[in-house]
């Protein structure tokens, strides 16, 4: 019971706290509300599931038998992450206050892209294959993990999409969109920089 709530309290933390995941829901509640950051969501659930379903098949032990892979995979991720932000800095400089619906091109929004980003997404990885490591200490199964998976991670992203939906309320100026755009894309660059000092 203990490796249990260890575990749940790992996944509550790993999806609550800022990482690239959370910062494209809310980027998409923003612009298209709490109902427009929907399908971000079920790419993000079902992306986990795939990594899930691959490291618990036993793809992940290429990694420990090369170990050198592991950062040339994180440098790889980090520098996806890091080139978001600076499309999102880009995307918020190029704006003239015209138009505050404006997407920032290059990131992922449809339920394949946000499927397919979670393998590039270091952090994805991290919290998957660590919750894997846990639940089989725990003695728990695949359906019990991925059950945990699903229920946590998607309450911690409808509540970044809910962030998201009220931001959009309440700056309603144009002036503080770009702002807050600024605010998003550096968020992505430090979420890279921290996957590079991990590698």
């Amino acid at each position: 019971m203990e490796s249990l709530f260890a575990l749940v309290g790992f996944l509550f933390v790993s999806a609550i706290t800022p990482g690239p995941n959370n910062v494209i829901v809310l980027t998409e509640a923003r612009q298209g509300g709490f109902i427009g950051a929907l399908p971000a969501i079920l790419g993000v659930i079902l992306g986990s599931l795939v990594l899930l379903a691959l490291i618990w098949s036993g793809t992940a032990i290429a990694l420990n038998d090369v170990p050198s892979l592991a950062p040339i995979f994180t440098i790889v991720g980090a520098c996806y992450v890091g080139g978001l932000g600076l499309i999102v800095l880009r995307q918020a400089s190029r704006q003239d206050g015209s138009d505050n619906s404006e997407q920032a091109d290059g990131l992922p929004r449809t339920i394949v892209g946000l499927a397919i980003f979670q393998l590039l997404n270091p952090k994805a990885w991290g919290l998957v294959a660590t919750a894997t490591a846990a639940a089989s200490h725990a003695s728990l199964g695949f359906l019990v993990l991925a059950a945990l998976i699903i229920l946590i991670c998607t309450a911690c992203l409808l509540l970044w999409a809910w962030c998201g939906s009220v931001i959009a309320r309440l700056l309603e100026d144009r002036p503080a969109h770009r702002w807050l755009n600024r605010l998003l894309g550096l968020m992505l660059l430090a979420s890279a920089a921290l996957m590079l000092l991990g590698a």
